[in-house]
This record gives C-alpha cells, sequence and structure tokens, in this order.
C-alpha cells in the first residue's frame, strides 16, 4: 500500500477491504464510482470489474433504450449509468451479496427504481428475458487476462460454460422476444382503438377513387 503512496492510516483501511497487491486499485475509486465517498460498496472482485465510471456513462449513452439487459451486473456500476439513460434496465447476477452491492449503489445514485435486480445464474434467467439490449460483461479472468496472448471468441470464458460466440447468440434471442413483445403490443393497441391495416386502406380506397374521377 505504501508503494502505491497512501498514507499510513489510509494503507491500514485499504488492507483491510484489498488484499496488497491490489491496493493500486484504492487510488482509483473515483474513477469507479464519482460518489464513492456517499459509501459505495465493492467486494474484491468488484475493485478490478466495474467499469470506470466516465466508459460507462458513454457506453450508456450510445445504447440508450427503453429496456436494457445487464447480463453479469457485478456491484452496478454499468447499471446504474443505464438507468440515466433507459426506462428500465434489467440486472441479473449470480451473487446476491453483489447484487445487494449493486442496489446500494444505484441509491445512492438516485436510480434504483429503474432497476430490476435479479439474483441467478443469466443462462437460466435467460430465456425468460425480453429487451432492447443485452450489455455483456462476462467474467474475463481478471488481470491476469493480460498475459493471454490470444483471445478466442469460440473459446469458453473464464469460469463460464460457453464462449463469446454462445453469449451473443443468447443475446440475440432476448432481443427479438422484446421486438416480437412490442409488435404484439402495437398491434393489441390498434385492436383496442379498432383500427387495422385493412382500416387504413379501405379508408384510403375511395380517396384514390375520387382523385381519379377528378
Amino acid at each position: 500500500a505504501a508503494a502505491a503512496g497512501l498514507d499510513v492510516d489510509t494503507a491500514v483501511y485499504v488492507r483491510k477491504l484489498l488484499p496488497r497487491k491490489m491496493a493500486k486499485y484504492w487510488l482509483q475509486r473515483y474513477s469507479l464510482f464519482s460518489r464513492f465517498d456517499l459509501g459505495a460498496q465493492m467486494d474484491v472482485q468488484g475493485w478490478y470489474s466495474v467499469t470506470p465510471e466516465v466508459v460507462a456513462a458513454h457506453q450508456a449513452d450510445v445504447c440508450a433504450c427503453d429496456v436494457m439487459v445487464d447480463a453479469f451486473a457485478g456491484c452496478g456500476g454499468n447499471a446504474i449509468q443505464f438507468a440515466r439513460t433507459c426506462k428500465q434496465v434489467i440486472a441479473v447476477d449470480i451473487s446476491a451479496e453483489r447484487l445487494a452491492m449493486a442496489q446500494h449503489n444505484a441509491a445512492l445514485y438516485g436510480v434504483e427504481h429503474k432497476i430490476q435486480f435479479v439474483c441467478g445464474d443469466f443462462f437460466d434467467v435467460a430465456p425468460r428475458l425480453a429487451a432492447d439490449g443485452v450489455f455483456l460483461s462476462p467474467p474475463w479472468g481478471g488481470p491476469l487476462y493480460q498475459y493471454s496472448d490470444t483471445f478466442d471468441l469460440h473459446q469458453p470464458l473464464e469460469g463460464l460454460p460457453v464462449s463469446t460466440a454462445q453469449l451473443l447468440a443468447i443475446s440475440h434471442d432476448i432481443v427479438l422476444r422484446g421486438q416480437q413483445q412490442k409488435l404484439h403490443a402495437s398491434q393489441q393497441q390498434q385492436q383496442q382503438l379498432g383500427w387495422s391495416h385493412d382500416d387504413e386502406q379501405q379508408q384510403q380506397a375511395p380517396a384514390a377513387a375520387g382523385q381519379q374521377a377528378d
């Protein structure tokens, strides 16, 4: 911790939170959560897995939509930012403890009411999800990934039974169901209003006939 430039009291505090070799992440705390001093919570994995807030905010701006699924929500960094730009966020994580941290952190930003927190294995939950977008930030092996020579989309990810390519296919199905639900809702709304495509064509036909007669 001393090597990370911390004073003695802070170093003692950080060592209670993090393994000594990870003390450098303490210096990055405000880049992860700008409201860190309000009581942001992270476990050891969260310290090196949370997307820097500026990056997460940019991703949320680019991917703004009605419903976004954060498939591996962790401590909530991305879900919080998506809640700014999306109508609803579905945050999924297999760890109840980590998901509780995400909910706590979302409250610090005042967006917890826009996030549905789902504790479960994403691969079990996915068949029941429908959304406009899916954000994927799966376990990637921690900092040791930098020593890998290659990254193969078709090889199983660290600690997961599927590859990146398979994750993308699962996500595609979620978005497809979201599109189908929207189409079905639109059709139901038209029926409730007593309006259909056939009605529109029937109304246009007399108008077209009148124009020809003129």
